[in-house]
C-alpha cells in the first residue's frame, strides 16, 4: 500500500471513532431534554434494537434486530472497544422489555448473527463485534451461559439493496438445523 492511502485509511479511522463518540454525547442531551420515547429505560445510544419473540415451527425464537454494519474488532483500541461495547449492552438491554418479552431462558442455545450488507465489497464476518451482542443476550438472561457447552455460534452474510442492518436469532440448540432451513 501507498502512503498517502495508509494516512487516508488511518484519518478515516479516526472519523468512524469520532461518530461514535459525537453519538453518545447527542444521546446524552437527546435524553437529558426527555425527547427519547423509543426506550424502555434512559438511554444514550440511538438507534436502540428491535426485540421481538417468535414461535417457529412451534418453538421459541428469540430476535434482535441492529441498525447498520457491526464494528470491526480492534484489539488494540481499548477506549474504541469501550465505546462499541457500550453501544450494544445498551441497545439490547434497553430495548428489552421484562414486563411483555417473557419467553423461557435458552439452556443450550444457537447465536445466528444474519449480517446484510447494502455493498458488494466483501468483507470477513469473523472480525465483526458478535461478542457485545452476546454477552448483552446474557446479561439480560435471554440465554443462561456462553461458554461453548452452552452456546454455538453462526454467522451468515446476504446483500440488501436498501440497508446495511444484523438480525440476531436465539433459539435452541435442538431447533437450529429446522431453524436456518426456514432462514
Amino acid at each position: 500500500m501507498y502512503a498517502f492511502e495508509e494516512e487516508r485509511k488511518a484519518n478515516l479511522k479516526k472519523l468512524i471513532k469520532s461518530l461514535e463518540y459525537t453519538k453518545s454525547y447527542l444521546m446524552k442531551e437527546y435524553n437529558y431534554l426527555d425527547y427519547n420515547d423509543e426506550a424502555i429505560r434512559i438511554t444514550t445510544v440511538y438507534p436502540m434494537a428491535k426485540v421481538k419473540p417468535l414461535i417457529i415451527n412451534g418453538y421459541p425464537v428469540m430476535q434482535f434486530a441492529y441498525e447498520g454494519v457491526l464494528p470491526l474488532y480492534d484489539k488494540v483500541d481499548i477506549p474504541y472497544q469501550e465505546k462499541i461495547k457500550h453501544y450494544y449492552y445498551l441497545a439490547t438491554f434497553d430495548s428489552y422489555d421484562y414486563k411483555k418479552l417473557l419467553l423461557p431462558v435458552f439452556d443450550k442455545a444457537t447465536i445466528v448473527f444474519v449480517h446484510y450488507f447494502n455493498y458488494k465489497q466483501l468483507s470477513d464476518l469473523d472480525n465483526r463485534n458478535t461478542k457485545y451482542i452476546q454477552d448483552a443476550i446474557k446479561l439480560i438472561k435471554v440465554i443462561r451461559d456462553d461458554n461453548w457447552d452452552n452456546v454455538w455460534n453462526v454467522n451468515m452474510g446476504y446483500y440488501d439493496e436498501e440497508r446495511s442492518h444484523v438480525q440476531v436469532y436465539v433459539v435452541e440448540q435442538e431447533n437450529m438445523g429446522d431453524f436456518i432451513i426456514y432462514l
